[in-house]
């Protein structure tokens, strides 16, 4: 019977953090009421507060979740030094592919933590110094150039993350895939454009 409680109690706080969530992606935090969340939930208020202090301890752990999760996908990326050559395109584009789909499997928990969050800034430059550490190991291991400012490269990666995001992925207009075809394309390939290209 204890683990029964148990279980129905995590089930609840699971489905207060999903409402949560979707609530305060659609409407932001500060149109959110723990009114709102409890219906979307399907429990009362006292149920809310019995798991989570406040609106803002709701959201704050939301935020927690995100940060974390990103962290660890960004730090996934990181390249054996004896990855072979002939694999790195395939596994860098795997690495991005894998960054939007994170960021469009719950577009709710997207907005809260890229752009809802009180310390979104702060977030987004976390990811950036993990893309530049990792971008700092993958050039130590002989898979960059040496004369490429790693933390600049990071922050350009990191903004187009960002904006991509925003702009076509939460919309819905283009895919993961896509994007993260495009965003590998451009980091590995430029913009430059050689004679006999569209030939080949």
């Amino acid at each position: 019977m204890v683990q029964e409680r148990g279980t129905r109690g995590e089930a609840r706080r699971a489905r207060l953090l999903q409402a949560a969530a979707r609530i305060f992606g659609q409407c932001g935090y500060h149109a959110t009421k723990v009114s709102t969340i409890v219906a979307d939930a399907g429990v009362t208020q006292p149920t809310f507060y019995f798991y989570f202090e406040s609106k803002e301890a709701v959201f704050a752990e939301l935020v927690t979740a995100f940060r974390e999760r990103f962290r660890e996908l960004i730090r996934e990326g990181q390249l054996d030094r004896d990855t072979p050559p002939a694999e790195l395109a395939a596994k860098t584009r795997q690495h991005i592919t894998a960054i939007f789909q994170f960021l469009a499997d719950d577009p709710n928990m997207t907005r809260i933590g890229l752009l809802q969050a009180p310390d979104a800034d702060s977030i987004k430059q976390e990811l950036v110094d993990l893309f530049a550490a990792k971008l700092a190991n993958n050039q130590a291991a002989g898979y960059m150039r040496p004369e490429i400012d790693v933390a600049v490269i990071a922050e350009a990666i990191g903004g187009m993350v960002e904006r991509l995001t925003v702009r076509y992925l939460l919309t819905g207009e283009r895919d993961p895939q896509t994007l993260a075809d495009i965003v590998a394309d451009f980091t590995q390939n430029g913009l430059a454009h050689t004679p006999g290209d569209a030939a080949a």
